[in-house]
Formats: structure tokens, sequence, C-alpha cells
């Protein structure tokens, strides 16, 4: 295995983020959908509106 690095660390945010995945899935997967569903659905928006307000800073033409 010459040549393979050790993977970076992750942050927190993604922690959480992927932490968060997994119970969703495990929800849905166990039959609760019904609560699943509606909230992927909130953090997607959550995640697009944190993108708008405080992602990447456009440069200054």
């Amino acid at each position: 295995m010459a040549g393979r690095r050790p993977a970076a660390p992750l942050n927190r945010p993604t922690r959480i983020y992927r932490r968060l995945v997994q119970t969703l899935y495990r929800l849905e997967t166990d039959g609760y959908w019904w609560i699943a569903a509606p909230a992927s659905l909130a953090i997607a928006g959550l995640a697009i509106v944190g993108r708008k307000l405080w992602g990447a800073k456009q440069p200054q033409a």
C-alpha cells in the first residue's frame, strides 16, 4: 500500500452531518419514514439557506 495517505480528520460540521444522515436513514429503514422524510426536507432547506447566508463570498469584480 505504498503511496496511500491516511484520511484527513473530519471537521466537526462534517461529523455532525454524517451522524444526522445515519440517524435519518435508520429511522426511515425502521419504518419511521413519516418522521424522517419531513426532517430530511427541513434539513435540506436549512442547508440551502445557510449556504446563501454564510457560504463562500463571491469575489469582487
